[in-house]
């Protein structure tokens, strides 16, 4: 989801030779994508997100509430794109500027791709699709 990590040639991967060589479907899918279903958790579920990641880490208290706020949402966002896509894995990044949305979104994955990927999903940072495993 989003785009090769800006410099990063060795990152770079013919999608169409991951299929061919790992079996599986390969989705392409964009920010806009996470960012509808973002748009729709509710703040119950975002409170429910919160809950969940505090018995699961352990939170430092330098963590910013309005920060981890906006993670509890896009994890329970991203949670409805694996469930909407069927994804086994994801890969993802997104630069974005002067913090727009995308920007933003591409900020609040990380709490939603540690929870994926503690529960079987992998979802790697910088788009680096050769870490997550595929079924075979």
């Amino acid at each position: 989801m989003g785009h090769l990590y800006p410099g990063m040639l060795d990152v770079s991967t013919d999608l169409t030779s991951v299929s061919a060589q790992l079996g599986g479907h390969v989705e392409v899918l964009e920010l806009d994508d996470l960012r509808v279903r973002v748009e729709k958790v509710s703040d119950a579920e975002a409170v429910a997100r919160m809950d969940l990641a505090r018995s699961v880490f352990d939170l430092d208290d330098t963590v910013d509430e309005t920060d981890f706020a906006w993670g509890a949402r896009v994890s329970v966002g991203l949670d409805r794109l694996v469930e909407d896509f069927g994804l086994d894995s994801l890969a993802y990044y997104h630069r974005g500027l002067a913090g727009e949305q995308h920007e933003r979104l591409g900020a609040g994955l990380i709490l939603g791709a540690s929870l994926l990927t503690a529960r079987g999903v992998p979802a790697a940072g910088e788009y680096e699709l050769r870490n997550s495993r595929w079924p075979c």
